[in-house]
């Protein structure tokens, strides 16, 4: 800087200390005023350690943005996305013969940590989500769909038996229909579960949710829906009734069968 560049941002600094004292604001509070015109935005992180970290992080967005983001798990199938966990979850060892146990295959899942800005809309945070997730497991790869302001993120490859990348066909994209009776909610779900493992050749049940809300829901209605995806959002909506029901369904990679948790979102 030039000397009388300096000496101008000097004398500046004098006329602006003057006038502070001038004006009965002392210099020490002009001082402790913020120096930046221009505020960093603040952070959060993300941390989850589990078997399916993307989803565990979803269940944390769901919860600070006040917004239904349902999960539907990879169909993993790879030895390298899985754990053999028979030996430490099983109490009944003693009833078969060594190595003749019914296995407990789980996913391997992993740590999955990232920031981002509070500023950024729920959409971006789940771009860098998705990345993140792909690091943590890089044999499934995921994508994301808003429908009425509920989004969905859905399996879109895996890692094959022997290693090569797969697109995955979401067993959710099965096309659905019931007829219509009276049901309630927790029938429904079960109707729209059994369709669903009929149509796909792929076993799906009704794991936990608001088992009180699901029982004292009743209608007459039927579903006629062109995938499966969106016939459950009708009928959470349904059942809902104007508040929030997200779920998650899970993928039992020993047993090769799907789970659907269904949960309140505040």
């Amino acid at each position: 800087m030039s000397r009388h560049g300096k000496r101008t941002l000097w004398i500046f600094a004098v006329l602006i200390s003057s006038a502070a004292i001038a004006s009965g604001w002392g210099l020490q509070r002009l001082i402790s005023q913020p120096v930046s015109a221009v505020e960093q935005p603040q952070k959060d992180r993300i941390f989850v350690k589990d078997g399916r970290p993307v989803a565990s992080a979803i269940r944390t967005l769901e919860t600070r943005f006040s917004r239904v983001i349902t999960y539907e798990d990879a169909p993993l199938v790879h030895p390298d996305d899985t754990l053999d966990v028979t030996e430490s979850v099983r109490r009944d060892l003693h009833e078969y013969a060594p190595g003749k146990a019914p296995r407990v295959i789980v996913p391997r899942g992993g740590e999955l940590s990232f920031e981002y800005s509070r500023n950024d809309p729920i959409e971006l945070v789940l771009v860098y989500l998705l990345i993140e997730g792909e690091h943590v497991t890089p044999s499934a790869a995921f994508r994301t769909e808003e429908t009425n302001g509920i989004i969905h993120v859905i399996p879109r490859s895996v890692k094959g038996l022997t290693g090569e990348t797969m697109p995955v066909r979401p067993i959710l994209d099965t096309p659905v229909q019931l007829a219509a009776q009276e049901r309630s909610g927790m029938q429904l779900l079960e109707a729209w579960g059994d369709a669903v493992s009929a149509n796909a050749k792929k076993r799906i049940v009704i794991g936990s949710g608001p088992v009180g809300t699901l029982i004292n829901y009743k209608d007459d209605e039927g579903i006629s829906s062109q995938n499966a995806r969106d016939a459950l959002t009708e009928i959470l909506t349904r059942i809902a009734k104007g508040k929030k029901l997200s779920w998650q369904l899970l993928y039992n990679p020993g047993q090769q069968f799907y789970v659907l948790n269904i949960h309140r979102v505040q």
